[in-house]
């Protein structure tokens, strides 16, 4: 379902991107993109797209709702929507001008998942280096045999910086006030990593509840607790590893492992290797 009111000005310009069959494999290709300046009337509402939207206002001010949430988008907010799902927006007053992209690709569900999760807002962003169109329409009227692949780097460059500037606004918000205390538990871990700590100890030394610590803790680090404590671990195994001859059963047990195969287990399921093929790949 597709229903829209192109009220837009003449200056308004978009681009139909067709990339190679190869291309889909990709992590992104470029589907559509354009540079609005839009009238009162305008508005668009749509389902069953199979398509990932990028929406970012440069002046004025939109309107947009999905079913995560119903927003207003002021000048530098960043919107992305999956158009399979239900989404409608407008000019809201006179005039609304933002630039827009559709793309998909192997890697889009993803970051679309990262992007999103625990959105109730646009995103803000105090940059305009986020502005796209007049990139994209640069490499499509010069199309190669790499075209599709600067694309697809250009995409993530945009969507990777997308991810920064939610990071940067959680940071900003609800999370600073959190800082000192979330960054207490982590000295706690660099302290005591290679004993036995529980999420309680750790939410003790940030003095929250362990419900909030937890959720806080996932939230401004983006690991849970005990991810994050595996990941010290591992790194302190890794200068063990490096610069001593430990055998592989010291190392576990200096490093808070209950034994070497679960030390082996959770190495490799990090580094992709295990520890005694890290250690022969660094003396190497």
């Amino acid at each position: 379902m597709f229903h829209t009111l192109s009220d837009i000005e003449e200056k308004s310009v978009s681009l139909s991107y067709t990339c190679t069959a190869a291309a889909m494999k990709l992590p992104f290709y470029l589907q559509f993109c354009g540079h609005y300046c839009c009238k009162a009337n305008y508005y668009a509402e749509r389902t069953g797209l199979k398509s990932y939207l990028l929406l970012y206002t440069l002046s004025g001010l939109g309107y947009l709702k999905t079913a995560q949430y119903e927003a207003e988008l002021p000048p530098g907010s960043i919107a992305l929507i999956d158009c399979n799902k239900y989404q409608y927006y407008r000019t809201l007053g006179d005039t609304w001008v933002f630039e827009w992209m559709h793309f998909h690709g192997t890697a889009a569900a993803r970051f679309f998942s990262i992007i999103s999760e625990g959105l109730r807002a646009p995103i803000i962003s105090d940059t305009e280096s986020l502005r796209f169109y007049d990139r994209f329409s640069e490499l499509a009227a010069l199309p190669d045999t790499v075209t599709d692949i600067r694309i697809n780097s250009q995409i993530t460059s945009l969507l990777s910086a997308v991810i920064c500037a939610k990071q940067n606004r959680l940071y900003s918000e609800r999370l600073y006030r959190y800082r000192e205390s979330l960054e207490k538990a982590v000295n706690f871990m660099r302290l005591h990593y290679s004993g036995e700590i529980g999420v309680s100890e750790l939410a003790a030394a940030a003095n929250m509840s362990k419900f909030h610590f937890e959720r806080n803790f996932k939230a401004y680090y983006g690991k849970t607790p005990y991810e994050y404590l595996t990941a010290v671990r591992i790194d302190s195994a890794k200068q063990l590893l490096k610069g001593t001859p430990r055998s592989i059963g010291e190392i576990a047990a200096l490093t808070g492992f209950t034994d070497a195969s679960s030390f082996i287990r959770r190495f490799k399921g990090i580094t992709g290797i295990t520890p005694l093929k890290y250690r022969l790949f660094i003396i190497e």
